[in-house]
């Protein structure tokens, strides 16, 4: 009896806290504006931009014929929305976790469905650029030869490739997010600042000692001797350092913080 009853307890535990995470997700998407529709409408926005000057100069060339091949190939337009999905996450924990702590929510079900909902996004962000990406290679780069979803160095990468590698980074710059987004609530502008200059730092003194040691030629020989899809995977354990330190951040943080 008391086996059965231990039993059901668990099962009571293990539904309550699948279910708080969902209620963080409902949350997160209860507005959907800020986090799912304006960053596909400034996306879209962005792209429409560009697809009217290449246009333009097409018109002013004499047809689309009369350009280079590759001249509207070199685009970094579709690194916008994985930059931006760093400021998504901010902000979702900002005018999220208040509420979230106030509804009963612990800080671990707040960080995990958040972690859940941001997955969910990285998801739908990179499904939806790959999808566009095919469109734009179907279309003959949207009848002007341009890259705007699939620039130069991804033309000849297959369309699940792109997905990894689109998914990778959201979620790379989605836990960068996630982290600044715990010291923004724990510590304010000041966890922000403090951050920021933390990773700024970090550059400044890995480009300092690869000069120093003559690394330049190994980081080279590193990038041509491997795929893109390696490259961009080396930063799935830089992904999982900022997702453990947006956890421990946010450990001690209350919402008057």
């Amino acid at each position: 009896m008391t086996a059965v009853t231990e039993a059901a307890g668990r099962r009571r535990s293990d539904v309550s806290f699948a279910s708080r995470i969902l209620d963080v997700v409902r949350i997160n998407v209860a507005n959907p504006w800020p986090m799912v529709i304006t960053p596909w409408l400034i996306y879209l926005t962005i792209f429409g931009l560009t697809l009217a000057v290449w246009w333009a100069i097409a018109i002013a060339a004499g047809g689309a014929e009369r350009i280079e091949p590759d001249a509207f190939a070199y685009n970094g337009g579709v690194a916008w929305l994985f930059v931006y999905l760093m400021v998504v996450a901010i902000q979702a924990m900002n005018m999220t976790f208040a509420f979230a702590l106030g509804m009963g929510l612990t800080r671990r079900h707040y960080y995990v469905g958040s972690v859940v909902f941001f997955g969910g996004l990285a998801v739908m962000f990179a499904g939806g650029t790959s999808l566009l990406s095919l469109i734009e290679d179907a279309t003959d780069g949207w009848g002007v030869n341009g890259r705007f979803f699939t620039p130069w160095m991804l033309t000849d990468v297959s369309v699940g490739e792109r997905f990894l590698l689109f998914l990778i980074v959201a979620v790379f710059f989605l836990a960068f997010g996630a982290a600044a987004g715990s010291l923004w609530v724990r510590w304010r502008v000041v966890g922000l600042y403090l951050f920021l200059g933390g990773i700024a730092l970090a550059a400044v003194l890995w480009v300092w000692l690869t000069t120093v040691a003559n690394g330049w030629p190994a980081v080279g020989e590193f990038f041509v001797s491997h795929s893109l899809l390696e490259i961009v995977a080396w930063t799935l354990p830089v992904t999982v350092v900022a997702g453990l330190a947006g956890y421990f951040f946010l450990g001690k943080a209350t919402p008057r913080s």
